[in-house]
């Protein structure tokens, strides 16, 4: 019996005791004598004997619930919590009996019955857990944060409420919080592979890179490793900047997985990251010899060859992308994307038009046809200009929370004299995109036009500090290269 369920008992027992005190004939005490003896099935019996003579009695219906909980029947228990409730709806040890068989079931009808049970017992923290897990199981973190924060921290935990508790405060973006509750996790049960990979995801975000690898360890030396421990792994390995150890882990998350698309896309990033352009084509095109239909290996593939020059090549991979996975956010938009990171304005509004006159309602695509406009500098009266300002509009309106999107309407607003506006929907993109060197350089520059100057020493302060993180972060990178291998050897061998 479950330590909630025990005190339903109690506080039942107690309940009725009160109720039946003075009335040494009545039914209830010998009922609550044999379920103390274990005895479910005559209990129940006698339930159904004295709730005929007293069909309004809610210390009955309680009993006859507590009996078929014992019993196993979860639904002729539900039941008689109910009819207890119906006829005293305040009656705790009904309200409790209820909620505790609907949290069974992790059903959301427990709540306004915890709740109202909470009003009568306001410190209970079994109640608190309760709330806090239905909170979490409907996505409502910042509710469950608030149950969990009540529950005072003692060994008596459970290891899923610590998960629910720390999965929740990362999902607030609380990490370093996240990281000590999830470590407490890992600490009552070491053998749970999810507590191991939860703490791993949060020391990743606190920036714990090192521990991340420790704390992953047990998981990747297995045969075969995890596959998610394996990338992100690699992705904390790249972080420390030892790119060695980084690729060795997608190796062998690609020789371990094969039919595993993430770890060819992984190994293509990479590749992009370290100008290592035709290695990452050949691990991808083994990917693709094996998953011809993967949409994003394609794309990964395409945008490796944009970065080589080879236009077509990349135009027929994103083209397939289309014919794949239309439903792919960034699909149909990817060469147009692309041509921007390239500087070719002309050719992604081109792309974008077209596409846009399938696809209206892309966000990417609006984004795009307004940035390449915008590069055009087209003067701020005309037909072109407010043609972009009506696409950046309608994109951030697809994509709240595309941060470029953002950008680009706050530049265009800021051109037109808007530039309160613009200050707005800079400071938003920030938020999005904390670490975006060229976001925080546009909000200084529309703080500026507003007036803003006591912001301005901070602003600027954090953006010498993205500067600074990016200048060295590009002259490590720089220090490791990927090999590339002869034309002649042929594709790249994948077992």
């Amino acid at each position: 019996m479950s330590g909630f369920l025990k005190l339903v008992v109690f506080w039942g027992f107690v309940a009725v005791g009160a109720w039946a005190a003075g009335q040494p004939d009545d039914p209830v005490a010998q009922i609550k004598g044999l379920l103390r003896n274990g005895n479910a099935a005559e209990a129940d019996r006698r339930c159904d004997l004295a709730l005929r003579l007293s069909p309004r009695n809610a210390a009955l219906w309680t009993l006859k619930g507590l009996a078929s909980d014992r019993l196993h029947k979860t639904g002729q228990a539900l039941k008689a919590y109910y009819s207890a409730l119906a006829i005293d709806g305040e009656y705790l040890p009904a309200l409790e009996g209820a909620a505790q068989d609907e949290f069974r079931k992790r059903s959301q009808k427990a709540v306004p019955l915890l709740e109202r049970a909470e009003k009568v017992r306001p410190a209970d923290s079994t109640i608190e857990a309760m709330l806090g897990t239905l909170a979490y199981l409907r996505h409502d973190c910042r509710k469950a944060v608030l149950y969990f924060e009540r529950i005072p921290a003692v060994p008596e935990w459970s290891i899923g409420t610590l998960q629910e508790y720390g999965t929740c405060l990362g999902r607030l973006e609380d990490w370093k919080r996240a990281t000590t509750v999830l470590s407490s996790a890992l600490d009552r049960e070491p053998a749970n592979d999810e507590a191991r990979y939860n703490l791993a995801v949060a020391e990743f975000h606190t920036g714990q890179f090192s521990s991340v690898i420790e704390t992953l360890n047990p998981l990747l030396q297995r045969h075969p490793p995890d596959p998610e421990s394996l990338g992100l792994a690699a992705e904390a390995c790249e972080s420390l900047f030892d790119t060695p150890r980084a690729v060795d882990l997608l190796k062998k998350g690609i020789a371990a997985y094969p039919e595993n698309p993430e770890f060819y896309v992984a190994f293509a990033n990479l590749s992009l990251t370290h100008n290592s352009f035709q290695v990452g084509v050949d691990v991808v095109n083994a990917g693709i010899a094996r998953l011809p239909r993967d949409a994003s290996l394609h794309f990964a593939r395409g945008i490796l060859f944009l970065e080589m020059g080879e236009y077509e090549r990349s135009e027929r991979d994103f083209d397939l992308v289309e014919t794949l996975d239309p439903a792919m956010p960034d699909g149909p938009a990817a060469g147009a994307l692309a041509k921007l990171e390239l500087r070719q304005p002309k050719e992604a509004e081109r792309i974008a038009r077209a596409q846009l006159a399938n696809r209206p309602d892309d966000p990417y695509l609006n984004y795009v046809l307004a940035e390449a406009i915008r590069s055009e500098g087209v003067p701020s009266d005309s037909d072109e200009f407010r043609e972009a300002q009506a696409a950046a509009e309608k994109a951030v309106r697809l994509q709240p929370n595309f941060a470029r999107a953002r950008l680009v309407l706050s530049r265009l607003y800021m051109q037109s004299g808007k530039f309160d506006r613009a200050a707005t929907l800079a400071a938003e993109a920030v938020k999005l995109a904390p670490d975006d060197g060229t976001i925080m350089y546009n909000l200084i520059l529309a703080t500026k036009r507003t007036g803003g100057t006591e912001q301005l020493p901070q602003l600027v302060k954090r953006l010498n500090e993205l500067k600074a993180a990016s200048s060295r972060k590009h002259h490590e990178l720089r220090q490791y290269t990927l090999a590339e291998r002869p034309q002649e050897d042929g594709p790249l061998s994948v077992p």
